[in-house]
């Protein structure tokens, strides 16, 4: 299968089955950026494959679970009573580290080689019983060798140190930090008497691509709206409210309040659509739109993209860089380069690759 760019146009769905199937698509070329593996034991090398093997698989299945959400972005609870199933609690899990839950997940049991089941820890931020919004501003506290995670998901390897593997003790499969009582830490350190290997989710390459998700679904709807009312919505304030402002085009989604018709309205080609939910609830504060009249055709160019020009624009912000503050209605602590000199009609974007300290917008002209 050829591979899609991560700055790959999204095409016009038609149904919620292609959506599924171009996040597949986009997860299968980002899997091997997303991942980041910090675990190499370079003196202890048995059933390395195996471990390998098994983590590549968990950690694409967390992805996958990640992008199908109703809400993108949300994590399952560890499984903490040994029956594949996550297990939350209230608005939090029964523990953030536990066995990977592969039933929840839709996984055969896997194991590290050595019969010993997959471990698993993620920020209690993402899971979905939490309070937390789910989108990039979100406070990520999870740590791999001082570097911010999304989950880590751990081959403990064979026993060390006479370790009596009873399931469930962590510190019967687990040593050093990854065993110790603090349960947002993790170490890839590796010795004769640590032998565990790690996968992280780097927090920057996983909202990239749920944000790729959610620009989707951010483009579709507003691409309705358009074919029923002939126009696209004038945007709002960025900062909000979130409420088109007349002739304004350039600003926020108007995910709260559309004009010249509303959201649900009978237009002269048909009704217009009504947000997602969750871009409502999780991302109205979080993305830039631009559009162009009817009348102005396609006035909107995109730097970096072969889809330029374009006659609508939208901006995802990635995590916030060092120099960024949020919540903010300044769009220059959530976006970059040229995507900081709004308003504007012009605008770039840049490969997952080619993101750096400086730059991580998820950009989409259509």
């Amino acid at each position: 299968m050829k591979p899609v760019p991560l700055d790959a146009k999204p095409p016009h769905f038609s149904s919620g089955a292609a959506i599924l199937i171009f996040i597949t698509l986009i997860l299968l070329a980002a899997t091997s950026l997303l991942v980041v593996e910090l675990s190499v034991n370079q003196r202890l090398q048995l059933r390395t494959n195996d471990k390998a093997s098994s983590l590549g698989e968990a950690q694409q299945a967390l992805l996958g679970y990640a992008l199908a959400q109703a809400i993108p972005g949300t994590l399952p609870c560890p499984d903490s009573t040994g029956d594949g199933l996550a297990n939350p609690n209230g608005a939090n899990c029964q523990s953030q580290l536990g066995l990977l839950p592969t039933r929840t997940l839709n996984l055969p049991e896997l194991d590290d080689g050595s019969g010993a089941k997959l471990w698993y820890a993620v920020d209690l931020n993402y899971v979905g019983n939490a309070t937390a919004l789910k989108n990039s501003s979100v406070t990520t506290t999870l740590r791999l060798d001082a570097r911010t995670v999304s989950a880590v998901v751990i081959a403990p390897g064979p026993a060390v140190d006479n370790q009596s593997r009873q399931l469930l003790v962590r510190t019967d499969f687990l040593e050093g930090l990854n065993a110790d009582a603090d349960l947002a830490e993790y170490e890839s350190t590796s010795s004769a008497s640590q032998n565990d290997r790690i996968v992280g989710i780097d927090v920057g390459r996983y909202w990239a691509l749920m944000e790729r998700r959610v620009l989707i679904d951010a483009t579709q709807l507003l691409n309705a709206y358009r074919a029923a009312c002939n126009e696209y919505p004038w945007a709002a304030n960025f900062g909000g409210p979130y409420t088109s402002v007349n002739s304004q085009q350039n600003g926020a989604p108007p995910l709260n309040t559309a004009l010249p018709d509303n959201w649900g309205a009978a237009c002269a080609g048909g009704t217009a659509p009504t947000p997602a939910t969750y871009l409502v609830n999780h991302w109205i504060d979080q993305l830039y739109y631009g559009m162009c009249t009817a009348a102005q055709g396609n006035c909107l160019t995109v730097l970096g993209s072969s889809v330029s020009p374009v006659a609508g624009i939208l901006l995802a912000p990635g995590i916030a860089l060092a120099s960024q503050t949020r919540p903010d209605s300044d769009p220059g602590d959530y976006f970059e380069a040229e995507n900081d000199s709004l308003p504007t009609t012009q605008f770039r974007q840049r490969t997952l690759n080619n993101h750096t300290s400086s730059y991580n917008d998820i950009t989409n002209g259509f």
